[in-house]
Parts: structure tokens; C-alpha cells; sequence
């Protein structure tokens, strides 16, 4: 997931694995945490509810996902 956070009344962006909490750096924007969960080799896949869902690569061996999708 991409965790939206408010700070001094704007929105930043943290990747965040689903699987095991980890996190990425904060973003700007959502784009650029889209692009570093990509640069960061995270798998990604879309969830049964159409959310996009985000896995750091152990976990993403783990589950069978391989790398990114």
C-alpha cells in the first residue's frame, strides 16, 4: 500500500509492504512513490478490491510472487 500521511497540511506518500510493514522513503508525490517502489524492486499487483497492493522483494519471494509485476 501507499500510505497517504498530512504533514503541515500536505499530503506526503510512504510505501508500505502489505505482507510485513516495511517502508520506503517518503514521497512527494504519488507518482514518485510509485517510481520508487519500481526502482526498489517491489512486486505489485492489483487486489480483488482494485486497490494496487505493494510487496517488498522477501516477501514477494515468500508469497510465490517473484519480482515486480
Amino acid at each position: 500500500m501507499i500510505k497517504i500521511n498530512h504533514v503541515a497540511g500536505q499530503r506526503r506518500y510512504t510505501p508500505t509492504c502489505e505482507f510485513c510493514g516495511e517502508k520506503l522513503g517518503t514521497e512527494d508525490t504519488w507518482y514518485d512513490a510509485v517510481g520508487a517502489v519500481k526502482k526498489a524492486g517491489w512486486a505489485s499487483e492489483k487486489g480483488t478490491t482494485g486497490q494496487w497492493l505493494h510487496f517488498c522483494p522477501d516477501c514477494a519471494r515468500h508469497l510465490g510472487m517473484g519480482g515486480q509485476k
